[in-house]
C-alpha cells in the first residue's frame, strides 16, 4: 500500500511540475486550462474597417470602425513520458486526448450561459479576452497500441471590443452633400458609404421627404445631410 501511495504522490507532483508555467486559458467561471509548453509565438491582429461606395462617377472609401481583434496561437502536448495506474494496477501511458479535449470544449455552449464562455489567454503581461471560434487538433505521435500521445493544438479567438474603441463615434459629413441615385444605389448603401452606418438611411429619407425608400427613380438627386 505504501508503494502505491508513493507512486500516486510522485505522479501528482510530476503533473504539477509539468503545468507550472504561466501560460493558461481561463473561462469566465474561473476554470483554468494550462498549456503544457509555453507557445513559441502567437499572433494578435487588429484591423480597421472600411466600406466603399458603389458610385461609378465618384468612388470613395469611408472608415466604418475598428474590427474585433483576433488571436491565433499554437501549442503542444506530449504525454508519452507520463504514466498512470490502470484499474488493474499496471502502469500505462497517458492518452493525450484527456488534455486536448478540454481545449476543444471551449467552443461548446455553456449550459448556464446559453453560449460559449468568454475566455482569457494569459501569459506574462499579455491578457487577451474573447471567444474561442476554432480549435484544430493534430495528433502527431502514437504508442504501439494506437493511443495518441503527442498533439498540436491550433486555436483561433475573436476578441472583445475595447472600451476605448466602443466609445469612439463615427464621423459624419460636416456639410450637406448631393448624390444621384442609380440602379445600383439605394438609401441603405448610400447611408453606409456616407455615414458608415446603414441604419442612418432614415436621415437621408427625412431630408428628402421620402415616404417609400423602395420607390426612388434612378437619376433622382438626393441631399445627404450633415448629422
Amino acid at each position: 500500500m505504501s508503494v502505491l501511495l508513493s507512486s500516486l504522490k510522485s505522479l501528482t507532483m510530476g503533473i504539477k511540475a509539468m503545468f507550472s508555467n504561466k501560460a493558461y486559458f481561463q473561462t469566465e467561471s474561473g476554470k483554468k486550462l494550462h498549456v503544457q509548453f509555453n507557445p513559441e509565438q502567437f499572433r494578435i491582429t487588429k484591423m480597421a474597417k472600411y466600406s466603399s461606395s458603389d458610385e461609378k462617377e465618384q468612388p470613395f472609401i469611408v472608415y466604418s470602425g475598428v474590427a474585433l481583434p483576433q488571436l491565433d496561437i499554437s501549442f503542444f502536448f506530449d504525454t508519452s513520458g507520463i504514466k498512470e495506474l490502470s484499474k488493474v494496477g499496471s502502469v500505462i501511458e497517458s492518452d493525450v486526448t484527456v488534455l486536448t479535449n478540454e481545449f476543444a470544449g471551449l467552443v461548446h455552449v455553456d449550459a448556464s450561459l446559453h453560449r460559449p464562455p468568454v475566455v482569457q489567454f494569459v501569459w506574462g503581461s499579455v491578457c487577451f479576452s474573447g471567444f474561442v471560434e476554432q480549435v484544430a487538433t493534430t495528433y502527431t505521435k502514437f504508442n504501439k497500441n494506437g493511443m495518441p500521445v503527442q498533439a498540436k493544438v491550433d486555436a483561433h479567438l475573436t476578441g472583445m471590443p475595447e472600451v476605448s474603441q466602443s466609445k469612439i463615434p463615427l464621423q459624419s459629413p460636416d456639410r450637406t452633400k448631393s448624390r444621384v441615385v442609380s440602379a445600383e444605389t439605394d438609401l441603405w448603401r448610400l447611408a453606409g458609404s456616407e455615414y458608415g452606418d446603414i441604419s442612418k438611411w432614415r436621415e437621408i429619407a427625412k431630408a428628402n421627404g421620402i415616404m417609400d425608400p423602395f420607390d426612388i427613380p434612378a437619376g433622382t438627386a438626393l441631399k445627404v445631410p450633415a448629422l
